[in-house]
């Protein structure tokens, strides 16, 4: 291949310009639309505007498709094919060599034994004309018929390739018709497929979510039947522990009245003790000092004068009684005395002993006041210390439960999220 080679169009090359299958590149259809049996390669690289060694391998691409051959090449002689062959099924057609020259020079043996005379030249040559002549117009009647049938036979068989490219079309979309189709229906089914698994992943999500607050109510109320019932539970344990407390007070005030009574009792008995036995005392004193009165008269019997014995009483005498009186009065004043003394040391020790046990008394029904005080508060301090122990046990453990709730939740909403993630 050279600046001067000469391309011309197959059939090949004559069906793709005819049907614009636009099978080509762009480059390879605008060269191949050039081509014209007269354009050397130096033309076709001024028209297409490609440079020489882009253009060389373009027709190279096309030659070896089938789509062009070398028309002529100068600087190689290569026979040209007789007009009057015929060309046979699939061979390539060149339609430039229909335009050969319809009036060839005689050639050098057919005027080689030719007189030289010029009557006779002037014959030769009007015979040689004439046969020139209907040679020439034979070979173009021929050539004419060839040309129709050529072109009747390219026109059958672009119309059977046109018939073959549009069934072929038609089945091709049919085919992509039935491709579309079938891409459609597993779009759609695919589409249903996901929308089916959205429904489920959504019916799933909302069952979990309703069995979360589910749980998480069952969860609450049971923390508030707990937290209820611990309620209820402490309010009995500290009605219960009221009770014990006012049993117990009203033992210990019992046992106080018990003890104070069994005191006042033995007070009360020793009391009564003391006075018979100050009474046994007193009327022993009494006995004695009436014996001892007894025995004094007595004695001042055995010493009365004579007189006496003369019925005479002279005891009623104002003389006489001073003086039974001077000698009585010291004796019983002194007991007298004595007994007073006593009496008033015993109403002294009675009043300081009734003091002492009155002190003693509210001394102990303070304690006893103090000791219920403090019972009572002990009592109502462990209650509370209870109840607030109690209360704050429920709320720490509603408080986890609402965390661990929450905790859920998010882990949920993790999970929920990260499957909706494209794989």
């Amino acid at each position: 291949m050279n600046r001067t080679t000469v391309f011309s169009k197959t059939g090949k090359g004559l069906l793709e310009i005819k049907g614009k299958s636009s099978r080509l590149p762009k480059d390879q259809f605008r060269v191949l639309n050039l081509v014209d049996g007269k354009a050397t390669l130096q033309d076709l690289v001024e028209k297409s505007r490609i440079s020489e060694v882009e253009l060389r391998k373009v027709l190279g691409g096309l030659s070896d498709a089938g789509f062009i051959k070398e028309f002529a090449n100068p600087a190689v002689s290569t026979p040209v094919p007789a007009a009057s062959s015929t060309p046979a099924e699939g061979e390539d057609l060149d339609f430039t060599q229909l335009l050969g020259p319809a009036n060839p020079s005689p050639s050098p043996s057919q005027t080689a034994g030719r007189p030289h005379s010029p009557a006779v030249q002037q014959t030769a040559a009007a015979a040689d004309a004439a046969t020139a002549t209907a040679e020439a117009e034979r070979k173009a009647k021929e050539g004419a018929a060839r040309r129709q049938k050529l072109e009747a036979e390219i026109r059958a068989r672009i119309e059977a390739e046109d018939r073959a490219k549009a069934e072929a079309e038609r089945r091709a979309r049919e085919q992509l018709e039935a491709e579309a189709r079938a891409k459609e229906e597993a779009a759609r089914k695919a589409k249903e497929k996901e929308e089916e698994a959205q429904r489920q992943k959504l019916e799933a999500e909302i069952r979990a979510r309703i069995e979360a607050e589910n749980r998480a109510k069952e969860e609450a109320e049971r923390q508030a039947r707990e937290q209820r019932e611990a309620e209820a539970h402490a309010k009995e344990e500290a009605a219960r522990k009221a009770k014990e407390e006012e049993a117990q007070r009203q033992k210990l005030e019992a046992e106080i009245r018990a003890r104070i009574e069994a005191e006042n009792h033995a007070r009360e008995e020793a009391d009564r003790k003391r006075e018979q036995e100050e009474e046994r005392q007193r009327r022993e004193q009494a006995q004695r000092a009436q014996q001892q009165e007894d025995e004094r008269q007595c004695k001042a019997q055995e010493q009365v004068p004579d007189g006496s014995f003369l019925g005479l009483d002279f005891t009623d005498t104002p003389a006489a009684a001073p003086k039974a009186a001077s000698g009585a009065d010291p004796d019983a004043r002194r007991l007298a005395e004595a007994q007073a003394a006593k009496a008033s040391h015993f109403q002294d020790e009675a009043r300081r002993k009734a003091l002492e046990e009155q002190a003693r008394r509210a001394r102990l029904e303070e304690e006893a006041r103090a000791a219920l005080a403090r019972a009572e508060e002990e009592a109502r301090a462990k209650a509370e210390a209870e109840a607030r122990a109690t209360a704050e046990a429920l709320s720490r453990a509603r408080r986890e439960a609402e965390q661990r709730a929450r905790e859920e939740a998010v882990r949920r909403q993790q999970r929920g999220r990260g499957s909706q993630k494209p794989k």
